[in-house]
């Protein structure tokens, strides 16, 4: 999980390993997480899981 760029909010962020980038069509998964840091904190733990 990482601030924004702007500060305003959280973002996920989780890289795709190299050799299923071509599969994929991506080189990581990124998703707002908004403003809330408890929140932010759940869904990205949810998306951890998901994107594992």
């Amino acid at each position: 999980m990482f601030k924004s760029p702007r500060g305003i909010g959280y973002i996920f962020r989780r890289a795709v390993p190299a050799d299923i980038q071509q599969i994929i069509g991506k080189r990581e998964f990124k998703h707002s997480l908004g403003g809330d840091f408890r929140r932010a904190s759940t869904r990205c733990r949810e998306l951890a899981v998901d994107t594992g």
